[in-house]
């Protein structure tokens, strides 16, 4: 059940140190290891998270992370997906919008993906994005507990999805089977957004429930929507499956992308099928349960033109 799943996610969870202990702070928060989780913020309420995170826009130097208390989520047309109880990350320039544990798309079999996302900036249009979430193994990573971390109020917003390895739902329903074998893998990503910055950095850790040891291809299903052009470094418009070090996309006004911190390769399988989807695998990762893999890359939120994506990823990198 459910339930069950969770307690056994609380359990495995705390083999990270001191991450489900809150700690004192002072002053502005710090993240002085960007590869381990964030602990959480003592006091903050880790289902609702900050209380107006859809007020007023955040100015200078703030930032937000909460649940949405209704349907006016800033996000329109037919590609949102962003409803009242998912959790809206906020700061003076950019929203993005993650899913709460339930989703109402079919791809999957869980939320905690991210799915809609603009500049302040832009004049208000239709939502041009799909989506965004973990690639494991050719499978994807469940959304099943979706909690904050930090709301924001001390320097910086962070949004933790905890799950585990699963199938594609949209694949498996298509080829009739499953694409991979559910290892039970621990998965966590973290959403960690700055004040004032255009992008938020995602980290996943994934270890293993158990002693074995696993080598797993990893990376990010990175669907750009029907609506939104890929171009991809060094070759243009398209997905060619070489490694670059980021991929963006842009329509209708609106441009966003994925940066790397070494590089990724898009396997190509889906977009040959004309399915706006790009499979962005940064290679074969090893892991274990008291070394887990960890890697970080940022999602890039751009005013609507390709080279704000470009000059973002070089700053970034």
């Amino acid at each position: 059940s459910k339930e069950d799943k969770s307690d056994e996610l609380d359990q495995d969870t705390d083999v990270v140190d001191d991450i489900d202990d809150d700690v004192e702070d002072s002053g502005p928060f710090v993240i002085e290891d960007p590869y381990k989780l964030v602990p959480f913020q003592a006091g903050v309420d880790r289902e609702a998270g900050h209380p107006d995170v859809k007020g007023d826009l955040p100015e200078a130097g703030e930032v937000r992370v909460g649940r949405l208390k209704s349907d006016a989520t800033g996000f329109t047309g037919v590609w949102s997906h962003c409803r009242q109880g998912d959790f809206l990350l906020t700061n003076s320039k950019v929203s993005l919008c993650i899913q709460k544990e339930e989703t109402n798309r079919y791809e999957t079999y869980s939320g905690g993906i991210l799915v809609d996302a603009r500049q302040h900036s832009q004049p208000p249009g239709e939502d041009v994005l799909d989506m965004v979430f973990t690639f494991i193994n050719f499978g994807v990573a469940t959304g099943d507990k979706v909690e904050v971390v930090r709301d924001g109020s001390d320097g910086v917003a962070v949004l933790r999805v905890t799950g585990t390895d699963s199938d594609f739902a949209h694949l498996t329903g298509v080829l009739g089977m499953q694409t991979g074998n559910e290892l039970g893998l621990i998965v966590e990503t973290e959403y960690r957004l700055y004040p004032d910055t255009v992008s938020v950095e995602m980290v996943t850790v994934i270890r293993p429930p158990g002693a074995r040891e696993f080598r797993l291809p990893l990376g990010d299903w990175f669907a750009y929507g029907s609506r939104s052009r890929p171009w991809t470094p060094g070759a243009g418009f398209g997905v060619e499956k070489f490694a670059m070090p980021w991929i963006g996309a842009f329509g209708e006004g609106h441009s966003f992308g994925l940066v790397y911190e070494d590089s990724a390769t898009p396997l190509g399988f889906v977009a040959a099928q004309g399915i706006p989807y790009a499979e962005m695998r940064v290679g074969q990762v090893e892991m274990s349960r008291d070394n887990p893999a960890v890697y970080r890359r940022w999602f890039v939120i751009g005013d609507g033109t390709l080279d704000s994506i470009r000059l973002e990823a070089a700053a970034l990198r």
